[in-house]
């Protein structure tokens, strides 16, 4: 039996109110979401023609989340394809689809390019018309109400449609106040529309973008998973419900860590699932989970099964990177390389999937002994790879690959300099004990044993229980290694 109108997805728009709302829908109980892994790639410990395995899952967000906004200068890279030979063949439901697909990718160049073929293609249609709402909603984020309302205006006018007509309200109470910074108003807005109009579109696209607010702005899994039930609950059967499942799936992933659950979680999403860009994300989840559970092989084959049959869809930029990750684990720099090159030529990139392409492609000219193209490739890491807390490991490791170049042209100044760096810009401590202790090294090559000497002293401050400050100091000054800690661990 249904609640009375606004009181559950009210009482779930608001944070403070969530410890009251949750206890009795949550799926899951409160747990804290484990830190993501970050990448411990030892470029560091590399000489030319030796094979670059990396260790760890690299930091960003999966090919199957929403991505953070790509470079600014990035262009579209679906565009021209979308609206040229695919044209004839798709209809208007299917741009609209393609277009609510770019949108949960944060797509916005190919987002309105789809929402503009669906609402010219039949404009007085119901998938017109939500199209062209959509469409308006996007130039709200430019601050252009004029053309926002002018849309809005002519969907309404256009279908001739009640829903439509609410629709188009309800979009522009959301989006302004997105756009004037007023969240709560915001999301009392999803949270009235959600309830109103419980069994529309409206309805449903309210109740799932309240769920994504939480998932996305506060992190919050637990609200959203809560919210997510609701909408299965409400349009069982039905696409909203659909892709309620999906979500579901993804906070088991992205809020919870847990990749098996995630993986059948995503496997019953995929069965259930009508539209093509719901069926893409959960067998990119999928392919993410292995990926992450270490079932290398089958994470390369989803990937490859999903870039074979949706090329043109957003996920498949962000497998294609998971992908050249994944075949190069894997030994296939072939493919690495191929897979590294194709995704940064798009331009439409994430700058964390960028850093890790460049690394690939650096990595293997290094292995090759072209050592410029390999310093080439760190270098352009820098700018995509962040530094320091708020940084990542790719902050360190472009500089340990540079570190190596340096090396290798027999710069062994230049490469202690650089060494310490790496570890004074990388936010991983397994990472910074690993490049002070290869700066000390290079150090103790170049005869510089004031800087080795100093260096092993912060270890001995910072690290004196690791096996890496014991092999600089020897076993007879600091206690050996714990008892069952494997050589290679650190």
């Amino acid at each position: 039996m249904k609640s009375a109108p606004f009181t559950r997805f009210r009482i779930l728009a608001f944070p403070m109110l969530l410890l009251l709302a949750l206890a009795p829908c949550c799926l899951w109980a409160a747990e804290a979401a484990p830190e993501t892994a970050q990448p411990s790639q030892h470029i560091a410990m590399l000489q030319p023609g030796e094979a670059f395995e990396p260790t760890a899952t690299p930091e960003p967000a999966a090919a199957s989340e929403a991505p953070e906004a790509a470079d600014s200068q990035a262009q579209p890279v679906e565009v021209a394809a979308l609206t040229g030979s695919l044209s004839p063949s798709l209809t208007a439901a299917d741009w609209l689809d393609r277009g609510l697909d770019f949108q949960f990718y944060n797509d916005l160049g190919n987002e309105r390019a789809c929402l503009g073929e669906a609402a010219a293609l039949d404009p007085s249609s119901w998938d017109g018309g939500i199209a062209r709402v959509l469409l308006g909603a996007t130039y709200l984020r430019e601050g252009d109400l004029a053309t926002v309302d002018a849309l809005l205006a002519e969907a309404a006018a256009l279908t001739q449609d009640a829903e439509v007509t609410a629709f188009a309200g309800l979009v522009r109470a959301f989006s302004l106040a997105m756009q004037q910074k007023d969240t709560e108003a915001a999301m009392a807005a999803l949270a009235e529309g959600a309830e109103t109009q419980v069994g529309t579109f409206a309805g449903g696209w309210a109740a799932l973008r309240l769920a994504d607010m939480h998932r996305f702005r506060f992190e919050d899994y637990q609200a959203a998973t809560a919210i997510l039930h609701l909408i299965v609950e409400d349009y069982e059967g039905g696409v909203v419900a659909q892709e309620a499942r999906v979500a579901l799936a993804e906070c088991v992933d992205w809020g919870h860590g847990e990749r098996f659950e995630a993986l059948a979680a995503y496997e019953e999403a995929l069965e259930g699932a009508s539209l093509t860009r719901l069926r893409v994300r959960a067998l990119a989840g999928m392919a993410d989970c292995l990926r992450e559970a270490g079932e290398s092989r089958a994470a390369l084959r989803i990937y490859s099964e999903l870039l074979d049959l949706y090329p043109d869809r957003p996920a498949a930029n962000l497998a294609r990177a998971f992908r050249a990750d994944t075949a190069y684990r894997l030994g296939d720099k072939a493919l690495a390389e191929a897979d590294a090159r194709a995704y940064l030529a798009t331009g439409n990139v994430q700058p964390m999937w960028r850093a890790r392409s460049h690394e690939i492609l650096g990595s293997i000219a290094f292995q090759w002994g072209d050592i410029e193209a390999a310093q080439e490739e760190f270098e352009a890491m820098l700018p995509y790879a962040g530094r320091g807390p708020q940084g990542s490991g790719y902050s360190g490791t472009a500089r340990a690959g540079l570190a190596r170049c340096l090396e290798a042209q027999g710069d062994l100044a230049g490469a202690v300099e650089m060494m310490v760096e790496a570890a004074e810009a990388t936010n991983r401590p397994d990472d910074r004990c690993l490049f002070l202790y290869q700066a000390a090294r290079l150090a103790e090559r170049a005869r510089d044993l004031a800087t080795a000497s100093d260096i092993v002293d912060t270890m001995v401050d910072e690290f004196p229980g690791s096996h890496l400050t014991t092999r600089l100091v020897g076993a007879e000054i600091l206690p050996a290694p714990e008892l069952g800690r494997d050589e290679g661990e650190e």
